[in-house]
């Protein structure tokens, strides 16, 4: 009787081409926004979608709305710098009340 062996090792090698998937760039995307946009700005900004190569976050309030707009070849340099095959060429900004964190207002200085 041989050495126990982790389990991934097994599956690995018993059936081979079953890798663990790649992290769709969506996932990697929703893990990296508060580095993206920072902690204070992901707790009133949330990625909803992405379509047509756009990106599609909703915020808590028009304030934020406005920040982040003012920001936004900021944001998707980042974004390219953390996935660089991503298909996103832009951001909209939508307020919406079911936008994660504090609905109390604007930033704050």
């Amino acid at each position: 009787m041989g050495r126990p062996e982790p389990i991934s090792a097994v599956i690995a090698r018993m059936m081979p081409g079953m890798e663990k998937p790649r992290e769709t760039a969506q996932a990697v995307l929703l893990r990296a926004w508060p580095d993206i946009v920072s902690l204070q700005a992901a707790a009133h900004a949330e990625p909803v979608s992405i379509a047509n190569a756009t990106l599609v976050v909703c915020v808590d309030h028009s304030c934020w709305a406005h920040e982040l707009t003012m920001r936004k070849a900021e944001i998707l340099s980042r974004i390219k710098k953390i996935i660089p095959d991503c298909p996103i060429n832009a951001v909209r900004f939508k307020v919406a009340a079911k936008a994660r964190g504090k609905r109390d207002g604007a930033p704050q200085e």
